[in-house]
């Protein structure tokens, strides 16, 4: 992964539709998808989405179509998977 800053990852979240990959969140809010070569080394590393608070969760819809992602100040995000269009909810869920 070439990451000069060193990205503290904040979350992470197993793809059901692809077992081999996986999504992680980090400090700087971003989400990516991370395609592992062996248990030592990435193949890739994929910028899926970018927000401007830390990310504090991650959690996929079973089917695998749908990432919810959930902000540091506790916004709620759904991204699809298949458009690659994130909705924002207005408000927290309380």
């Amino acid at each position: 992964l070439d990451n000069p800053d060193r990205e503290e990852i904040t979350a992470l979240a197993i793809d059901p539709r692809n077992m081999g990959s996986f999504v992680v969140g980090t400090a700087s809010g971003c989400v990516r998808r991370l395609w592992p070569q062996n248990q030592y080394r990435l193949k890739s590393a994929t910028l899926m989405y970018k927000c401007d608070r830390p990310i504090k969760a991650l959690s996929f819809h079973p089917r695998g179509k749908i990432l919810g992602i959930a902000t540091d100040d506790e916004q709620a995000i759904l991204y699809s998977i298949i458009d690659k269009r994130a909705i924002t909810l207005k408000k927290a869920h309380e």
